[in-house]
């Protein structure tokens, strides 16, 4: 049959060829990134290409918008990626946002209620300023607002439209219908906000944007249909660093709205082609799709940035040109901006200070990485130099300090708990000799290596930005800077925040160096690797799509796996007390400086008291012979001495102290052979013993003795046997002092180590395991240029390496913790509760003795356990009630614990408890969660329109389903559904809550 074309579908076909091939051909003449931009149209989602306007996506009607309201406004938020509308009643003036889900068009609302602006606004301008992530809304009535994304509020009432004073609309009531900024993508330090005045069809830069003054740029060239709806939105392009600005419009006596582009020059409109079919889709808004896919695997390590605008952002080290996080700094006090920021090694803790360039006043700061809240670590700030400029700012990792320099040669050390000035230290100087010697340095940042706990060597590195050279800081305190070479790059002068951490990688032994700079004109920084050998710079990359950053900072991963061995105690050569697992000494779980140590007197012993569980050291004047019994809090470092001194024998070197659990007496020997009983609760002398002699008939008998440590074995509470080990450097051998109070050594074996002559400093201790009733012998020494652990065969004397401790430790004295030692408290209770958005921690306790603190700890659904907070203890017999709130969390589920710390440096874990946590601001209440045997779901915000709930599993199947009228409280059993998540759905067929539960057996 032959078909009839009716003129009407002649031209129709006519017509969409012709558009059709107008746009390809425009496409080809001019080539535009395919970027996909969403518009509104008639209240439906449609998308289409920048290229080919004229294709379409099929329209999807935007629901869950509330009754009265009418979407007014459209765009992207760089941060997130999400797609933001905002939704606006005229008559009244309520307006609230809302994200949209792209592919099906559904609209969540954002806030608790809506907001109020300005009644009767016409064509709203809606757009995300990406510096400050926050909405800029204005009307063609000169309104003028700025919205807060995340609670949907109003951050600001600006400055009404008005044309500034000057320029040539000056005085003419302007007619805003459309606004964009530029550098729309996140992390971004600077953007322009440009606007659209439909009355006289010309590009306007609202600058500055708060104050509302708008500055002609130049004249579109179209003529625009009366009372049509225009709308405006700029892409950047990563690639090219560029931004382009589509621009939609209804020209006089054209079917369709059509798609340009516009010089943000000049102003000038090109036609890019028509939107879709003529009269079937008509635009009220465009948004250009931002693309904020983030990499799961991070590449390198994470490293946070301190932008220009005071907002901390995370990349990857070797990828920096994807942001991984972007949010405001707060709680910085009035008139400091932040100066530094550095992770301290020994917590990894993010740290920043704060700075007033004017007053010289400076605090310190932790800062949540998650929240980029700040807390102040000082509350009363302490003087610097003022107008110290180009702030340096990093943890000396070996004594727990922070060197802050600056580039007017200012020199300080800060203490990291009190925010004092531990030291002012001599101004910057190049050395004598030096290359640059007689220059007047500029040394705009500085870090140390070796940044891991427990380390005892660093050394510090600057960049100078005058020489654009690395520098070695050394001696640190005096400021001696020698050069080291030149970095190969120039800094940008009009912009000269550098910035430099040092990165230690535990696998390969290696410090990495990187460097954050801007150079030549660039206005943006980025990322380098720094040979410390050479000085020279390699580029890695763009720190996001152009960042301006102050300062970088590499984080330190300190989360701690579980103990699978014992807790051991070590002191190290730089007087720390440091904790170890002996399964895995490779992990430092702690680290402290030992205070309260007598002058002239060095650590000369350690172990833990059976009796008491308490951890006990000798101080030792080798010149002298005063000698000194203190107790040791783990945690803080501070010595208590038990009694005043006593004289041993001068000329002891190394020294071995242990306890004899039988008789609750310290054995105390020396490497010139003298023996000693001490008695722990006085300080007292018990005994001068026999000196150490090899036993007639023994292999090694007339041999002179060179013993260095010893341990006994069953060390607990009770023993009524024990026997004295000891080790003899020389020999390299274990020997059994039997009788001990005679000094007679017994050769047991060969260790089959050969240990480092340049430092004979070994320990020994002998764990026993009150589950196996046995006996394990932990030694430490030197074989080559670091100290290891060793078990000892305690039958042979053979020695099995576990491993190096930590990355690299000179230790002392090692202490292996006493299982069964007296708990420090009784704990009845332990309680997490959910809350919105957060977690309420309550725990009771009862007979609380030399009780350090609480610290609380939280693991998410990645990763390990982290401290997320410190509780101080009470320390009182009675009953003891404590609270914790763990505030502004991501929804998930959480696990929480407490460890319990003891003043003596033992910690013990309470049990761990799960709990699920909703930010949702719904007015349907979910409860217990997680659950056992049944849910409540409240429905007390419901009216009286009829609710189904849907309770659907992981897999998407439908395990419970139930119709409800009205406010009510309903029990749902749920005995009978399999452990797991589960999503409850409770819908009136025109909005849906969301709500979660785990089930637990």
């Amino acid at each position: 049959m032959k078909k009839l074309h009716t003129p009407f579908k002649i031209r129709t076909e006519q017509l969409l060829r012709s558009l059709l091939a107008g746009s390809l051909l425009l496409a080809a003449a001019a080539p535009l990134s395919a970027q996909q931009i969403f518009a509104l149209s008639n209240g439906n989602l449609v998308s289409f290409s920048a290229a080919v306007p004229l294709l379409t996506s099929a329209a999807l009607p935007i629901t869950g918008i509330t009754p009265g309201q009418v979407i007014s406004g459209m765009d992207f938020r760089p941060a997130t990626g999400q797609l933001y509308i905002l939704g606006y009643n005229s008559i009244n003036g309520q307006a609230r946002l809302y994200t949209v889900n792209t592919g099906t068009a559904v609209a969540t609302p954002i806030g608790a209620a809506a907001v109020t602006l300005a009644t009767g606004m016409s064509k709203l301008s809606f757009d995300f300023n990406p510096t400050v992530d926050r909405i800029r809304v204005t009307s063609a009535n000169g309104n003028n607002y700025r919205l807060h994304p995340v609670t949907g509020a109003i951050a600001a009432t600006d400055g009404n439209l008005a044309y500034l004073a000057g320029d040539i609309h000056a005085g003419t009531t302007p007619s805003v219908s459309a606004g964009a900024y530029t550098n729309s993508y996140i992390a971004a330090t600077s953007t322009t906000l440009y606007n659209f005045d439909d009355n006289l069809n010309i590009l306007t830069r609202q600058d500055p944007p708060n104050a509302g003054s708008l500055n002609t740029v130049g004249p579109s060239g179209l003529q625009i249909t009366t009372g049509s709806r225009t709308d405006l939105d700029i892409y950047f392009d990563p690639v090219t660093s560029t931004n382009t600005a589509f621009f939609t419009a209804n020209p006089t006596l054209s079917l369709t709205d059509n798609l340009y582009t516009i010089n943000l020059a000049t102003g000038a409109a090109s036609l890019v082609g028509a939107i879709g079919l003529p009269g079937i889709t008509p635009i009220d808004d465009i948004a250009i799709a931002i693309d904020r896919t983030v990499p799961p695997a991070i590449a390198g390590r994470i490293v946070y940035g301190l932008t220009s605008n005071a907002y901390l952002i995370s990349f990857d080290s070797d990828a920096p040109g994807t942001i991984r996080s972007h949010a405001a700094i707060t709680g910085i006090t009035a008139g400091q901006a932040l100066a530094g920021l550095d992770v301290r090694p020994l917590t990894g803790q993010l740290y920043a200070m704060g700075y007033n360039a004017t007053t010289g006043e400076s605090q310190l700061y932790t800062i949540n990485p998650a929240t980029a809240a700040a807390t102040v670590i000082n509350t009363t700030p302490v003087s610097l130099a003022t107008g110290l400029t180009q702030i340096s700012f990093d943890f000396n990792p070996t004594v727990d300090r922070i060197r802050v320099t600056a580039a007017n040669g200012n020199n300080y050390r800060l203490h990291p708990l009190t925010g004092a000035i531990a030291a002012t230290d001599l101004a910057l100087a190049y050395a004598a000799g030096d290359i640059h010697a007689g220059a007047t340095p500029a040394i705009a940042a500085g870090a140390y290596t070796n940044s891991y706990i427990g380390t005892t060597a660093t050394q510090l590195y600057n960049y100078d930005i005058t020489q654009n050279s690395i520098t070695l800081q050394d001696p640190p305190n005096n400021g001696t800077l020698n050069t080291k070479g030149a970095s190969g790059i120039s800094v940008n002068p009009a912009d000269p925040s550098v910035d430099m951490d040092i990165y230690f990688n535990s696998s390969t032994g290696t410090n990495q160096a990187l460097l954050a700079a801007n150079t030549g004109s660039s206005a943006f920084d980025f990322l380098y690797n720094v040979n410390l050998s050479t000085g020279a710079a390699t580029a890695i990359g763009r720190i996001g799509f152009g960042t301006a950053l102050t300062d970088i900072a590499v984080q330190i991963d300190n989360s701690l796996p579980a103990i699978i061995g014992q807790l051991t105690y070590a002191v190290t050569a730089t007087q720390n007390i440091i904790t170890f697992d002996n399964s895995n000494p490779g992990v430092i779980r702690s680290q402290a400086a030992i205070t309260g140590i007598a002058t002239g007197q060095v650590i000369a012993g350690m172990d833990m008291r059976p009796a008491t569980g308490e951890l006990y050291l000798m101080g030792y004047d080798n010149v002298t012979g005063n000698s000194q019994l203190y107790t040791l809090n783990a945690v803080t470092g501070i010595a208590t001495a038990v009694a005043p001194a006593i004289t041993l024998a001068a000329g002891m070197g190394n020294i071995g102290f242990d306890f004899n659990p039988t008789v609750d007496r310290i054995r105390v020997i020396g490497s010139n052979n003298a023996s000693y009983r001490l008695i722990p609760t006085t300080g007292l002398l018990a005994a001068t013993d026999v000196n150490l002699a090899y036993a007639a008939g023994d292999p090694n008998a007339g041999t002179t003795p060179n013993v260095s440590t010893c341990a006994y074995t069953n060390s607990f509470n009770g023993a009524t046997t024990t026997t004295l080990y000891d080790y003899d450097h020389s020999l390299n051998i274990f020997a059994i002092q039997n009788p001990p109070n005679n000094g007679t050594l017994n050769t047991l074996g060969a260790s089959g180590i050969i240990q480092n002559l340049a430092d004979p400093t070994t320990d020994l201790d002998i764990y026993y395991s009150p589950t196996l009733l046995s006996n394990t012998a932990y030694f430490v020494a030197n074989t080559a240029t670091n100290d290891r652990l060793y078990s000892v065969n305690l039958a042979s004397g053979a020695a099995t390496d576990l491993g190096l401790i930590g990355n690299g430790i000179a230790i002392r004295d090692i202490a292996v913790h006493i299982e069964g030692a007296p708990l420090p408290l009784t704990l009845t209770s332990f309680r997490v509760n959910s809350a919105p958005c957060s977690a309420q921690l309550s725990w009771t306790t009862t007979d609380e003795k030399n009780v350090a603190h609480f610290q609380v700890e939280r693991k998410g659904e990645q990763g390990g356990f982290e401290a997320i907070g410190t509780v101080a203890a009470s320390n009182t017999t009675g009953q003891q009630a404590y609270t914790y709130t763990d505030k502004d969390l991501q929804e998930g589920k959480f696990l929480y614990r407490l460890k319990i710390q003891d003043a003596d440096g033992g910690y013990h874990y309470s049990n761990t408890e799960a709990r699920q946590i909703s930010c949702g601001n719904s007015k349907i209440n979910l409860y217990p969660n997680p659950a056992r045997d049944y849910i409540r779901i409240s429905l007390a915000g419901v009216s009286g329109t009829a609710c189904s709930i849907r309770i659907v599993d992981v897999t998407g199947r439908t395990a419970y389903l139930k119709s409800a009228t009205g406010a009510q409280t309903l029990t749902i059993p749920i005995s009978q559904l399999v452990s797991g998540l589960y999503t409850v759905m409770v819908s009136d067929g025109n909005h849906m809550e969301i709500l979660r539960f785990e089930k637990i057996d």
